[in-house]
């Protein structure tokens, strides 16, 4: 800690007189103009006794700078100034002496351990010099600080002061700095004035469950699912409200539960669920070990639906809006199955001869088709192809509006496109967002695109793209439609229907741009057009919420 004496002087320089010249023309005058007070031997009062203004001048400044070179060595006047300098300061906790080398010199022993500003090489002078006025400042008080006037000190010299009273104080000017901001966030969040005002963000309910990856609305009442595989068959894998969000219930569900060679008891993954408004007690759901679960108590209870067609490995599953009873269904490892008996039995599609001879464009599914998504709008039944099928003969998007007898290739994705999620757009015949991903996208391109197409005119233009993974999307029912879309980085986009690339981000969820990623879904909110959004294993609505819940909902 600096000394808190009163002192006339900030520097006094001990020098040999054969050094003089040096001291006096260039090292004295710049310590002077860096703002600090220098004393030299052309101070000592004449007449008075040497000794005495030796030890008067040394106890008056704040630091004696000892220019050493062979000469100042060989001085008993030196060697004394030094001796005083020292003795006040014996373990140099006070920094009180400071060693610059001028020229090479056998260094005494109390000096020897003390760090030298080295001004041995005149090309380095400047620089070292920069090095000592920097040293000075750490122990030094600044002089006051000057203001700007007329006939006052110039701007350099101001902002030189400045930097010199804020390097001294600047564990202060932290803490105030500190303290400041702190205040001031409080003040501002308390008031809510701007930027600590309310606005618009994500609004966590009261779910979270680790590894909830799938959510659905049936009616009015939530269902969240869990990639339940690392659970063992402790956990739920499974979870209701009933209350709009509110509150959520575990839901057990023995059907979900397996033997797997490598892991024991474990609970099957639910990869979708269907419902239909007519019908919302009544929810299917596609699952990735145990086949096909259905609940007719608004997902209270579930069953398996037994079946000897479908596969345990399920993708997906959706019911014809206006035929309840009429299911697809879509298997992990290819097949496309239909119901239309509410499950009670099934056919395969793909590779069945269901399609009469001589239907114009209109043909069965190939058996060669792998099933990437499926949707179920009013009358039609969509197959898209997974991009591992992408540069086959039975790549494309099919549609069905004969209950999945007869299809047509609708889009053919342009030879590279794998459809991931497709959208029905509410109030709008035939027109559905495709989400794609383009298997031969090169680096630097975006791999996932937004369309929106129209059956009958095609891919009329791109809404959006990204080369962040996306699986989710969901259009609302406004009378001028938008869609919204999630990255498994946490960014939540919304755009028009009717506009190319206008696409605008809402606020994100940062959690997400963490490793790892989230798992996200989306479903239809009660009362408002955003949909419920789930990320990061908690379900989020769209609200008005404080500033730091913007930040980190």
């Amino acid at each position: 800690m600096a000394d808190r004496r009163p002192y006339l002087y900030d520097v006094f320089i001990s020098y040999h007189p054969e050094d003089a010249d040096w001291v006096l023309d260039w090292l004295a005058p710049r310590l002077r103009q860096a703002g600090f007070r220098v004393a030299t031997e052309d101070d000592f009062v004449a007449g008075a006794p040497r000794i005495q203004q030796i030890a008067a001048f040394i106890e008056q400044s704040y630091r004696t700078i000892a220019v050493i070179t062979p000469a100042w060595v060989t001085s008993s006047w030196n060697q004394y100034e030094a001796s005083i300098t020292i003795t006040e300061d014996p373990d140099a906790s006070r920094r009180k002496l400071i060693p610059l080398l001028l020229k090479p010199a056998a260094v005494p022993a109390p000096i020897e351990r003390l760090v030298r500003v080295d001004f041995t090489a005149e090309k380095r002078w400047d620089r070292q010099f920069s090095r000592l006025v920097r040293d000075l400042w750490d122990v030094i008080p600044p002089p006051p600080l000057p203001l700007p006037r007329r006939g006052g000190p110039d701007l350099a010299k101001i902002i030189q002061r400045w930097r010199w009273w804020l390097r001294y104080h600047r564990w202060r000017a932290r803490t105030a700095a500190v303290a400041l901001f702190v205040a001031w966030v409080l003040l501002f969040t308390a008031l809510r004035w701007p930027p600590f005002q309310m606005g618009v963000g994500w609004q966590a309910l009261s779910f979270r469950e680790q590894g909830a990856w799938r959510l659905t609305r049936a009616g009015n009442v939530l269902l969240a699912s869990s990639s339940t595989s690392f659970l063992g068959c402790e956990g739920a894998g499974l979870w209701r409200s009933a209350d709009e969000g509110a509150s959520w219930a575990d839901v057990p569900v023995p059907a979900l539960k397996f033997d797997r060679a490598s892991q024991g008891c474990v609970l099957a993954a639910i990869n979708s669920f269907a419902s239909t408004p007519a019908s919302p007690e009544t929810v299917y759901a596609s699952t990735t070990d145990v086949g096909l679960l259905r609940s007719t108590d608004a997902g209270l209870t579930w069953a398996r639906v037994a079946s000897e067609t479908l596969p345990a490995e399920l993708w997906q599953v959706v019911i014809a809006p206006g035929a309840s009873r009429r299911l697809l269904v879509a298997a992990q490892r290819g097949g496309v199955f239909r119901s239309t008996d509410g499950g009670t039995t099934f056919q395969r599609l793909d590779g069945s001869s269901t399609c009469p001879q001589g239907a114009g464009r209109v043909g069965s599914l190939s058996p060669s088709l792998s099933a990437g998504s499926l949707l179920a709008t009013t009358g039609i039944f969509y197959v898209g192809t997974d991009s591992a099928s992408t540069g086959t003969s039975s790549a494309g998007l099919y549609a069905s509006d004969d209950g999945g007898d007869c299809w047509e290739v609708v889009d053919r994705g342009d030879g590279r496109y794998g459809y991931v999620a497709m959208a029905a757009v509410p109030g709008r015949q035939d027109e559905l967002a495709l989400l794609v991903y383009d298997a031969f996208h090169a680096q630097h391109e975006p791999a996932y695109l937004l369309w929106q197409f129209r059956r009958g005119q095609g891919r009329l233009r791109r809404l959006w793209a990204t080369s962040n993974a996306v699986r989710t999307l969901f259009v609302d029912a406004d009378q001028a439609p938008r869609w919204y879309t999630v990255t498994d980085l946490g960014a939540i986009v919304r755009g028009p229907m009717d506009r190319a690339d206008a696409g605008g981000p809402l606020p994100p969820i940062l959690r997400c741009l963490l490793p790892p990623t989230c798992d996200t879904d989306m479903a239809a909110d009660f009362d408002a057009l955003p949909p419920l959004l789930l990320a990061n294993d908690q379900v989020y609505r769209l609200g008005m919420v404080p500033w730091y819940r913007r930040l980190w909902p």
